[in-house]
């Protein structure tokens, strides 16, 4: 299926793939940025996911947030003990901004 996939897309298509998922994880780093109580654990360059620390339990916030039919990310304690409160949060071509949007909006209501 990659095979297919990327043959489809051709050279100039994975190009614009991959800008448009360096742009909009850019988005929604900055986007979550801004929530009180986020912020990015690492200051690296962003591609496709990027780590996110947060105040509170990331079990209890992600809870929170899919009752409100968001999908956030995935808590990092299981993998890295010492991020016990990071979540990893992953954005791609096929999520528009108003979903980006969204998440912002719910760890605010989440994190008031």
């Amino acid at each position: 299926m990659a095979t297919i996939f990327l043959s489809c897309l051709g050279k100039e298509g994975l190009r614009e793939m991959a800008l448009m998922n360096l742009s909009k994880a850019e988005y929604a780093k900055k986007a979550v940025s801004r929530v009180r109580g986020c912020k990015p654990a690492f200051s690296g360059p962003t591609f496709n996911e990027f780590v996110l620390q947060v105040e509170g339990p990331p079990e209890e916030i992600l809870k929170s947030l899919k009752e409100e039919k968001i999908l956030a990310g995935l808590p990092l304690a299981k993998f890295y003990p010492e991020l016990s409160r990071h979540l990893l949060v992953t954005v791609t071509e096929m999520m528009p901004r108003e979903s980006i949007d969204l998440l912002a909006e719910g760890l605010k209501k989440v994190l008031k």
